[in-house]
């Protein structure tokens, strides 16, 4: 006979009854509190893909895509940066981001909070690739001087070494 934690396989497990889940009310499992929880639930994930659904058919949103894109293509290694490419490629963003550039000032769409909120975004994204690529730029130049001054100090101890030997 196995005994764990005051469980004994000697006993069969039953189930409980549905009736002690339920409330009393109806005699179903699924309380109205449960009940509306779900359903609230269900709405804003419906609310949510027709969000989903708006921004990702605003014209703004290949350049979006494609700025982001860009954004993580700096420091990235050169196969991670080819994937990105082909990403883009193969969804023809740049294409579809230069068709949708408009004339300033004016309207995209009828929803000019979205149209802030994108033209915003865009630009955010675009100045994040810039201090990004400054950064990533300064850090290298950065370790490349400590690893030429390494070599020169590497270089120099080997011929005082060599030559002190003689």
């Amino acid at each position: 006979m196995y005994e764990f934690g005051g469980y004994s396989d000697d006993h069969d497990f039953e189930w409980p009854a549905a009736e002690e889940f339920s409330d009393g009310s109806d005699g179903n499992i699924m309380s109205s509190e449960v009940f509306s929880v779900v359903v609230d639930t269900c709405s804003n994930l419906q609310e949510e893909d027709q969000k989903k659904n708006i921004i990702s058919s605003h014209l703004l949103y290949p350049k979006l895509l494609l700025t982001y894109i860009d954004c993580h293509k700096v420091g990235a290694p050169p196969e991670i940066v080819n994937m990105l490419d082909k990403i883009a490629q193969e969804n023809d963003l740049h294409r579809r981001s230069s068709s949708s550039s408009t004339a300033l000032n004016q309207p995209i769409t009828d929803d000019s909070e979205l149209d802030d909120f994108m033209v915003t975004y865009c630009d955010v994204l675009a100045k994040l690739k810039l201090d990004l690529g400054r950064s990533f730029n300064e850090a290298t130049t950065f370790l490349n001087d400590i690893q030429t001054q390494l070599t020169n100090l590497s270089t120099t101890t080997n011929t005082s070494v060599d030559s002190s030997e003689f």
